[in-house]
C-alpha cells in the first residue's frame, strides 16, 4: 500500500522540530560549504565574473562531502537513532564522490533552466531544442532526484544503479513522488526568498522529507 504523503509531510516535521537542535546544526555546518562562494560575491558582488570560478569550484567540492554527511545525519534522526554531529563529516567522506556526481547533475540541470527562466531565445533550431531538453531534465530529475540521496546513504548503491532505481521507485509511485517533490521545490523557493532559510533548515529538512519518504515506501514494499 503507498504510504499517505500528509502522513510523511506529518512525521517529517515532527522530526525537524522534535530534533531542532541538531537539526540546525548539522544545516549550519553544511552551509559552511557555501562561505567560498558567498564571500566572493559579498566583496566583488556580481561583477566577479570569471574570477568567481575556483571559489564556486571549492564550494561544490564541499558540498559534495557535506551534504552526503548531512543525508546521513538525517536519516539517523528519521530512525530515532542516536547521532553525533562528527556523523556529518566520517560520512561525508565516505559519499563524496557520488554526492559530488549527483550535484554535478543538478548543477547542469540548473543551469539548463536558468536559460529558459532568463528567457534565453534564438531562433536556431538548437536553442530551442536545449529550452525543451531543459524543461524535461528538471521536471525529471526533480522527480527522481527525491530519491537519489537516500538511495545512495541507505543502500549504497553505484550511480548507475540509483538513478535506475529512483526512476523505477517514480514510476511505481508517480502520485505521491509528486507531491514530496511539489513540496521539497516550495521549500527551496521560500528559502531562497528568506534567504536565511538556506542556512538554517533547507537541506537539513529536505533531507529528512526524503527519507523519510524513501523509508516509508520501502517498509511497504
Amino acid at each position: 500500500m503507498q504510504p499517505r504523503i500528509g502522513e510523511v509531510l506529518g512525521k517529517s516535521f515532527k522530526d525537524f522540530y522534535g530534533n531542532l537542535e541538531r537539526v540546525l546544526v548539522a544545516n549550519l555546518v553544511w552551509s559552511l560549504s557555501l562561505i567560498p562562494v558567498i564571500g566572493v560575491l559579498l566583496v566583488k558582488g556580481f561583477s566577479a565574473g570569471l574570477f568567481i570560478l575556483p571559489f564556486l569550484g571549492i564550494s561544490i567540492l564541499l558540498l559534495g562531502g557535506s551534504t552526503g554527511g548531512v543525508f546521513y545525519y538525517m536519516k539517523r534522526i528519521v530512525k530515532g537513532e542516536s547521532v553525533e554531529y562528527m556523523d556529518i563529516l566520517r560520512e561525508g567522506k565516505k559519499y563524496f564522490k557520488k554526492s559530488l556526481v549527483f550535484l554535478s547533475i543538478y548543477g547542469g540541470v540548473g543551469f539548463l533552466t536558468f536559460l529558459v527562466v532568463t528567457g534565453w531565445r534564438g531562433s536556431s533550431f538548437f536553442l530551442s531544442f536545449l529550452q525543451g531538453i531543459g524543461i524535461w531534465a528538471f521536471l525529471f530529475f526533480s522527480l527522481i532526484g527525491t530519491y537519489f540521496f537516500p538511495l545512495l546513504i541507505n543502500e549504497d548503491l553505484g550511480i548507475w544503479k540509483i538513478i535506475k532505481k529512483a526512476t523505477a521507485l517514480t514510476l511505481d509511485n508517480f502520485w505521491f513522488t509528486l507531491g514530496i517533490c511539489v513540496v521539497v521545490l516550495l521549500l527551496l523557493v521560500l528559502s531562497t526568498i528568506v534567504v536565511v532559510g538556506v542556512f538554517l533548515f533547507l537541506i537539513a529538512l529536505v533531507g529528512i522529507i526524503q527519507n523519510n519518504a524513501y523509508l516509508s515506501l520501502k517498509e511497504g514494499i
